[in-house]
């Protein structure tokens, strides 16, 4: 289960802010675009997973549900909005209104960023369940690669150094040969040292 992230509260109140006339509209036309802003602006800081739903393909948005997609497909859904009040009903670490729903239909939404921030590097963020399987999946995959490119270069140089080390002894040997050769062929006669005689 997800628990509502504290920059997601920020989003909400800061959308308000940037468009207040929409803010103080009622009807329910102007509920669905301004939590349209707000799941837009998550997606774009929080990542791909935030949305909003409808009932089915064919239903509208709802009118104040932002939602997060899970790994299974499943569904944690978050009212924000007071039906009465229109003000922000939930606050930061709240559990889903409603958890794993899979009989609803999740909303894709584009990442804009409408209160023109930069967006949050995902390390320095509160990550919720989910995402931290996928960060931790995607490392264990970078240092799987790294290792697998280490590897082949540990064997590429050993495979290296042998070659490189017999051809230097077959090299040496050639040398050799070639020496004795030439010894031979000009008659040079090789000299025995003798002890010498010390006399009695």
């Amino acid at each position: 289960m997800t628990a509502f992230p504290p920059r997601g509260i920020e989003i909400i109140d800061q959308i308000r802010a940037t468009f207040p006339d929409l803010a103080k509209l009622r009807d329910e036309e102007s509920r669905r675009k301004l939590t349209r802003l707000i799941v837009e602006q998550m997606c774009y800081e929080l990542g791909p997973a935030w949305g909003t739903k409808a009932r089915d393909a064919r239903s509208p948005q709802s009118k104040d549900s932002i939602a997060y997609k899970r790994q299974d497909g499943s569904m944690d859904i978050w009212d924000w909005q007071n039906g009465e009040t229109r003000d922000r009903q939930i606050k930061w670490g709240d559990p889903p209104s409603y958890a794993n729903v899979s009989d609803a239909y999740f909303i894709e939404v584009q990442p804009i960023n409408h209160l023109y921030v930069a967006p949050i590097p995902i390390t320095l963020r509160l990550l919720n369940t989910d995402e931290m399987i996928v960060v931790i999946d995607e490392k264990i995959e970078r240092l799987d690669e790294k290792l697998t490119d280490l590897e082949k270069s540990i064997a590429t140089l050993e495979s290296f150094t042998s070659i490189t080390l017999q051809e230097l002894s077959v090299a040496l040997q050639d040398i050799r040969t070639a020496q004795d050769r030439m010894l031979e062929s000009t008659g040079f006669l090789k000299l025995t040292l003798r002890p010498r005689e010390t006399k009695k």
